[in-house]
Formats: structure tokens, sequence, C-alpha cells
């Protein structure tokens, strides 16, 4: 759990947190998307997040382990 949670911070950071981060192609009509990969212990770990609005907005982050969600 504890690497899931280091790379969930990193994943932030290396998407809405930071302001320069690409998005990438939306998975919704009107979405905004980031989407951060790694690979630990074997496992490719990918984090997306998928938002609509601005200052007040809605969405969800999810992180799978090889392609399947598990937050």
């Amino acid at each position: 759990m504890e690497d899931i949670l280091e790379f969930l911070i990193r994943a932030k950071k290396n998407t809405y947190a930071n302001g320069n981060a690409a998005k990438v192609n939306s998975s919704r009509i009107g979405s905004k998307d980031y989407q951060y990969e790694e690979i630990i212990n074997n496992k490719k770990l990918c984090y997306h997040d998928t938002y609509f609005g601005g200052e007040k907005f809605i969405g969800s982050e999810v992180v799978y382990i090889d392609e399947k969600p598990i937050w």
C-alpha cells in the first residue's frame, strides 16, 4: 500500500498539480484528462485524472495496476 500512496503523490505532482503537465486525449466529451505511468515491482501503475469545469469542477481519479482499477 505504501508504494501505491507514494505513486499517487508522484502522479499528482506530475499531472494537474504541475502547471506545465500535458493533458491526454479526453476520455469523455468536454473532459480534461491527465495520465501518469510507472513500473513498480514489475507491475504497471497508471494514474488517470479526468475532470469537467474550471474553478468549480467535478471529476475522478483512478489508479490501475496492470490495467485493473484498484483505487
